[in-house]
């Protein structure tokens, strides 16, 4: 494993610890990921931190504190690494991801009923448009994004 990747890792005190299992040593899932990373030169891990926060700035991509006094757009906050998920908690994840967009396909198709001038061909500019219903649009939305 790299460990002069990990020695200037936070140690997790009192909360868990996503990427290391203990001091040094990364969780299975993290593994392949760490070998790849030993063949990167540390200057050339810190070169694609700054290119990317340098690609955010130039890109104008904030965010905004609402309740915050200042009011200011902050830039995003971009890790150069992804957060790795392993099978089983993904699995966890997608079963609720699942379960979720089912319910509001349900309740798009309730709403649907209620409102049935919302459904078929409707006037805009003098041609005529066959409305599609709202929970047959949200079944090809949901796997596009799932």
């Amino acid at each position: 494993m790299p460990q002069r990747l990990l020695h200037s890792y936070p140690p997790a005190d009192q909360r868990f610890d996503e990427l290391l299992q203990a001091p040094l040593r990364p969780r299975e899932h993290w593994s392949r990921l760490f070998r790849e990373l030993q063949g990167i030169h540390p200057q050339r891990m810190r070169e694609r931190i700054q290119a990317t926060e340098r690609q955010i700035r130039e890109n104008g991509v904030t965010y905004n504190v609402y309740a915050d006094a200042q009011g200011q757009d902050r830039p995003w906050g971009l890790d150069v690494l992804p957060f790795l998920i392993p099978p089983q908690e993904w699995h966890q994840i997608e079963v609720g991801i699942i379960q979720r967009a089912g319910l509001l396909k349900h309740r798009a198709s309730e709403m649907q009923l209620q409102r049935p001038d919302a459904r078929g061909d409707v006037d805009h500019a003098g041609q005529r448009h066959r409305l599609q219903p709202v929970h047959e649009r949200m079944d090809a939305d949901a796997q596009l994004d799932i």
